[in-house]
């Protein structure tokens, strides 16, 4: 295994997938029943909407018919987004490599490029 940066992910899933984001980027974690969201019309299906979150408006991504849903917020330069998603995890500690095991039954691959980083 490559030697690299260590990074701190949150690990969850959606669907059959894994998921992790920077430790950094993740505002919160809260149940969908505590958000108010509103429909947008004409939008893509995966756009689920607008919610209201501490009184701020952000968008709102995923499929709010997965059992027990929960929304990631994300925050990145002063915006929001929400992900609807079925399981988070645990936050992992893990190396910036090309392949890395975040845990036991995940194993994902990361790609950087110019320094980016962003959902693995």
């Amino acid at each position: 295994m490559q030697k690299g940066k260590v990074l701190k992910v949150l690990v969850f899933r959606v669907g059959d997938s894994h998921y992790g984001v920077s430790y950094m980027n993740v505002d919160s974690i809260v149940a969908m029943s505590s958000v108010v969201t509103t429909a947008v019309p004409a939008s893509p299906e995966w756009v689920v909407g607008i919610m209201n979150y501490r009184r701020e408006l952000s968008i709102l991504l995923g499929d709010p018919s997965c059992q027990d849903p929960r929304i990631v917020v994300l925050a990145e330069n002063g915006r929001k987004v929400g992900f609807i998603v079925e399981q988070v995890f645990a936050l992992e500690e893990t190396l910036k490599v090309s392949e890395v095991r975040l845990s036991d039954s995940v194993s994902t691959r990361y790609a950087v490029t110019e320094n980016r980083e962003g959902v693995i």
